[in-house]
């Protein structure tokens, strides 16, 4: 049970009582702190026991708090010596190998070794084309994605990487992704009258994340099942969309990088992008 901590959910009254449900039927409770709300804590029972258990800060450092979450769940296989006899299933069938499949995610590494070549020669786009079931997604999800975080490339373990499918709002997906690597107040439609104010402004809000880092600092979008741009939305939204993207992933200095995935049958679709397709 994942319990995440802010002043509102603890003076919430249903909160609280999942909490005692949780500790009641003896479930394993994860406390996530999104704010410091370590005295109001104390107001009230059922968050009070709380405070004995492993709490993960989140507050302004979303990346590596995810990864520290990752290693708390129970299940979650190590990279190294996996014991055959104890080894789940390792055949998905349709399913997409995700990041924490890493570890029995097998057969790609010279195709892995070859998007990171491209990337380490300083490309910023990066598109993943082939047949529907080809395992596009496997690849970048649980193959290339893994090396970037292992900082495979140089300073790579510290990018910020936003990773979704565009569905039917790619500008309002993109942009509930974005806030929590901003560390920010601001809200999904605030973000969202930003990005449609112009088409560098995706290039400008990732300027603000990484304006402490120093010259190595990228952010990664990683957009899965591209070719939702043209199946699920709107002709308005995907040209919006796609100006965003393609402005920051191609103007001077940027420092964002796009990997995308798409089916091949969808690749004559560009030709109404002709930039993007080129």
């Amino acid at each position: 049970v994942l319990v995440c901590l802010s002043p509102p959910a603890v003076e919430s009254e249903w909160v609280r009582r999942e909490i005692l449900m949780a500790f009641s039927h003896d479930k394993l409770l994860l406390p996530i702190m999104l704010e410091d709300t370590f005295a109001l804590m104390e107001n009230y029972d059922e968050t009070k026991q709380l405070l004995d258990l492993q709490i993960t800060p989140f507050g302004g450092r979303y990346e590596q708090a995810f990864q520290e979450l990752l290693t708390a769940l129970p299940g979650i296989l190590p990279t190294t010596d996996i014991d055959p006899a104890t080894i789940p299933h390792p055949f998905k069938g349709l399913e997409a190998f995700q990041q924490t499949d890493a570890a029995i995610f097998f057969g790609r590494e010279d195709l892995t070794a070859k998007l990171l070549d491209k990337l380490n020669g300083g490309k910023r786009f990066l598109a993943v084309v082939g047949a529907s079931g080809s395992g596009k997604s496997s690849l970048v999800r649980a193959g290339l994605i893994p090396k970037i975080r292992d900082g495979q490339l140089t300073a790579s373990e510290k990018w910020p990487l936003i990773i979704f499918t565009p569905g039917h709002r790619p500008t309002e997906a993109l942009a509930t992704r974005l806030l929590p690597v901003m560390g920010s107040d601001r809200l999904v439609p605030e973000i969202v009258e930003i990005l449609e104010s112009g088409p560098n402004t995706l290039h400008q809000l990732i300027e603000g994340i990484l304006s402490d880092e120093d010259q190595y600092g990228r952010v990664v979008l990683v957009i899965d099942q591209f070719e939702e741009v043209f199946t699920r939305a709107s002709q308005r939204e995907a040209e919006q969309f796609l100006n965003l993207i393609h402005t920051a992933a191609t103007i001077k200095g940027g420092r964002t990088i796009l990997i995308l995935t798409m089916r091949a049958d969808f690749f004559d679709r560009l030709t109404a992008y002709p930039d993007l397709a080129e």
